[in-house]
């Protein structure tokens, strides 16, 4: 019995109805066939017109006949194919419509068919390690044939295809081979998209979900390695290339065994750091040096194609790491005797590491030079400096000769005096200071005097200027 969408009353005595048939249903082609009826009913003796035509859904007009009797007449039948949507489903407005010379009218309703049961659908699906299996939920309400596959990082390639049973739920149990193939898309990264994929009728339909892969336990493995002190000045003094002395020694590291990367990444470089200095390279079998080490912590760090990291460290044993400290004036004087003379007395300390390296104790000189102010000529001290130590402690205090050589330094000029000090590690540490003019306003010798400079006693005479006696001064002034 056909189902009603509408009815219009067209007089007292008829109506018109639109009514339908499922007749069937496709679900490969997710279509429906409907059998449409336009239904005349007469309830008085008879209903007639000079002409007349009538339509289904979108037959558009046909002609009827002019006279009907009492009773129920289909005057129009067509079959319809209606597509579905993408979710099986079909709902429309179906109208219908008839025209006489006599009476008209329009009917219709809405059409609601059952769904289609369309393809097979993911649900769920879940993260995993390279180490774990991937596994899925899916739905089937066509009761479809079903193919699983993965993809890494989607590129239209689908690995390890399974046909699989409708059981709303599947899990990829990996071989060995077919972990690495996953790892070989992941050579160059720890983490990647997992696309699985569902194909269902045929892989007419296909279903999909992006999850996300990781690798785990993929650190490269550190081959043997080991440094010594590359620095010849330094091991002469320590007598052992595993001493090493803060500041100076240079760290060389070995690399005995390649590293080992894992999990089908490559081995990218190896770095070899100490404090905040590092160096590279790619190729283990060259040496790293750093130079003028700072700590006693070496570290070797290989790096692979995904950015994995294994790190060995390793520390110079305590009583092979010199703290030595490079040395340093904490003051330097020079002063004329009197604040008037020739004579010179140079004055310093300052401090040194006071040390045995292994084969050699450090061991410090001395050593001065001069210039006259506004002379760029510097001239070497031929006084040797006799320096006194204290522990880490040095000083100085003694006369020095200088432009007068032994008699000092002329008392008219200023100089400067710089002070130079070297010990095993270090050179020309220097430090410098002024020497003012020594020329007095008056200057009293027994029962002589002079003004304007040091009495002269090889000269002679009660009075003298600037060092000269007073008559001979007369006779020089023009």
């Amino acid at each position: 019995m056909a189902t009603r969408l509408g009815i219009v009353q067209l007089a007292s005595t008829a109506s018109y109805e639109l009514a339908y048939d499922l007749l069937g249903q496709n679900t490969i082609g997710n279509y429906s066939t409907v059998r449409f009826y336009g239904i005349l009913h007469v309830t008085g003796y008879y209903i007639n017109w000079s002409s007349g035509s009538a339509s289904v859904h979108t037959s558009g007009l046909q002609g009827i006949g002019t006279r009907y009797n009492r009773g129920d007449h289909v005057i129009i039948q067509r079959d319809f194919t209606l597509g579905h949507d993408g979710n099986g489903n079909f709902n429309a407005y179906i109208g219908a419509s008839i025209r006489t010379t006599y009476v008209n009218g329009d009917c219709g309703g809405t059409l609601t068919l059952p769904r289609i049961l369309r393809q097979a659908n993911m649900t769920s699906a879940n993260n995993v390690t390279d180490e774990e299996n991937p596994s899925f939920n899916f739905s089937n309400p066509g009761n479809f044939d079903l193919i699983a596959e993965l993809e890494i990082n989607p590129t239209n390639t689908h690995l390890f295809s399974r046909r699989i049973a409708n059981t709303g739920s599947y899990t990829f149990n990996l071989t060995s081979d077919e972990r690495d193939t996953i790892r070989e898309y992941l050579k160059n990264t720890n983490t990647a998209t997992l696309r699985y994929l569902l194909y269902s009728n045929n892989r007419q339909f296909v279903s999909y979900l992006d999850r996300s892969i990781s690798m785990v336990n993929a650190n490269p493995i550190l081959g043997e390695w080991d440094f010594h002190d590359s620095n010849k000045k330094t091991v002469a003094l320590t007598g052992d290339n595993k001493k090493f002395i803060n500041g100076y020694s240079n760290a060389t590291a070995n690399i005995t065994s390649s590293a080992t990367a894992i999990k089908k990444a490559t081995i990218s470089k190896y770095r070899f750091t100490n404090a905040n200095q590092f160096i590279e390279t790619t190729n283990y079998e060259e040496t790293l040096t750093i130079n003028a080490i700072t700590t006693p912590t070496m570290t070797l760090t290989v790096y692979d194609s995904r950015g994995n990291t294994e790190i060995s460290t390793k520390n110079v044993e305590q009583t092979n790491f010199i703290n030595y400290i490079k040395p340093y004036f904490t003051s330097i004087t020079a002063e004329r005797k009197n604040g008037t003379s020739q004579d010179v007395v140079l004055k310093f300390s300052g401090k040194f590491w006071n040390g045995n390296f292994g084969v050699k104790a450090n061991t410090i000189s001395f050593s001065y030079r001069y210039k006259r102010e506004g002379s760029s000529e510097w001239i070497n001290g031929n006084t040797t400096l006799n320096v006194k130590t204290n522990n880490n402690d040095f000083t100085c205090e003694q006369q020095i000769q200088g432009d007068l050589g032994a008699s000092g330094f002329t008392l008219e000029s200023n100089f400067t005096i710089e002070v130079i000090l070297n010990d095993e590690l270090s050179e020309n540490i220097s430090g410098n200071t002024l020497l003012g003019a020594g020329s007095p306003a008056i200057a009293i010798y027994k029962n002589c005097v002079s003004i304007g400079g040091a009495y002269d006693e090889r000269k002679g005479g009660r009075v003298q200027i600037n060092g000269v006696p007073i008559d001979e001064y007369i006779k020089n002034v023009k």
